[in-house]
C-alpha cells in the first residue's frame, strides 16, 4: 500500500515514538508509578532507573455512607463516553437483569462522542437509564454517595483510575473488568468484584446478585475502603516522603518534575489533575 507523503511521515514518528520515550526517559534520576502494572510496563519497555510504587492520593469524603434506600440496586458509571471504557457493557448487562432490580446513572459527557452516546441512547431504551451528563470535580463525592456500586468496564487497561479510587475512599463498592491497574485495588469479594472484560453475562450476575442479596452488599460496603497516608500524592497537593532512592527526605511539587537535592523524578500527578478536571474520570 502507498501511503501519502504526510501519512508515512506519520507512520514513521509511530514507529520512532517508543524510542524517543525510552531516549527521553532514561535520562530520569528516579521515577515513580502509581501502579505495578505501570511499573511493570516501564521495565518490559526498557526503563531501566529506579523506580518506586506510589498509589494516588484522593480527596475524597470519607464519612459513613448512608443506608441503602429500598428499591432497586443504584448503579453509578462516571467516566469518559468512549467505546473502550465499556459503557455499552454496562447497558448490556443492565438489560439481562429483571426489570426493576437496578436503576443505572451514567455520568459523562455524551457530546464528545456522539455516535457511540446515540447507539448507548439506543441500547438503553426501555430500561432504567439516566444519563446525567458530565460531572465537575465537586461534585463526584455527591454522584457516589447516591449510588449503591461503581460499575467500571473499561475495555482497556486502566492505570489506578482517580474515580475508582474516589470510589472505594468513599466506601463505594466497585464492580471492575479484570484490566491490569483495576484489579490492584479490588479484591474480588471483599471490596467488588470483577468480571472477565467485555462480558455482560458475568456483569449481569453480579448485578443480580447485590440487587437480591442485601447483606451481601452491605459485608462489601463495610470492607470497601481506601487507606488516607501521608504519602500519597493527591489531585490536589502533592507531598512525597522518599529514603534514600530519592537523596531527600520530603520534597513538595506543583509540576510535572521535580527537582531535588539528589535526584530529578518523573511527576505525572500534574498531568492527572489537569485531565480529571477535563473529564470526570
Amino acid at each position: 500500500m502507498v501511503l501519502p507523503n504526510e501519512a508515512a511521515i506519520d507512520v514513521r514518528a509511530v514507529r520512532e515514538r517508543p524510542r524517543r520515550l525510552l531516549e527521553a526517559l532514561s535520562g530520569l534520576r528516579a521515577a515513580i508509578a502509581p501502579t505495578r502494572f505501570l511499573h511493570d510496563a516501564y521495565r518490559t519497555h526498557g526503563l531501566l532507573v529506579p523506580m518506586e510504587i506510589q498509589p494516588f492520593g484522593v480527596d475524597a469524603d470519607r464519612a459513613p455512607r448512608p443506608l441503602r434506600k429500598p428499591g432497586p440496586l443504584r448503579v453509578g458509571f462516571i467516566g469518559q463516553i468512549g467505546r473502550y471504557k465499556g459503557c455499552h457493557i454496562l447497558i448490556a448487562a443492565t438489560r439481562l437483569v429483571p426489570a426493576g432490580a437496578v436503576s443505572v446513572t451514567v455520568w459523562g459527557d455524551m457530546s464528545r462522542n456522539p455516535d457511540y452516546a446515540t447507539s448507548l441512547r439506543r441500547a438503553a431504551w426501555g430500561l432504567d437509564i439516566t444519563f446525567a451528563g458530565p460531572l465537575s470535580l465537586q461534585e463526584i463525592d455527591g454522584a457516589l454517595r447516591s449510588v449503591d456500586i461503581l460499575v467500571v468496564p473499561s475495555l482497556w487497561a486502566e492505570n489506578a483510575p482517580l474515580t475508582l479510587l474516589q470510589a472505594l475512599a468513599s466506601k463505594t463498592p466497585c464492580l471492575v473488568s479484570d484490566q491490569p491497574g483495576m484489579t490492584e485495588f479490588v479484591q474480588d469479594g471483599v471490596n467488588g468484584h470483577v468480571f472477565p472484560t467485555g462480558r455482560p453475562r458475568a456483569l449481569a450476575a453480579m448485578l443480580r446478585r447485590l440487587a437480591t442479596d442485601r447483606d451481601h452488599l452491605d459485608r462489601l460496603t463495610c470492607r470497601t475502603g481506601y487507606e488516607r497516608t501521608s504519602d500519597a500524592p493527591s489531585s490536589r497537593k502533592t507531598r512525597l516522603n522518599h529514603g534514600p532512592m530519592f537523596g531527600t527526605r520530603r520534597m513538595r511539587a506543583g509540576g510535572k518534575v521535580i527537582a531535588a537535592s539528589a535526584a530529578t523524578v518523573l511527576f505525572f500527578y500534574a498531568v492527572m489533575e489537569n485531565a480529571a478536571q477535563r473529564s470526570p474520570h
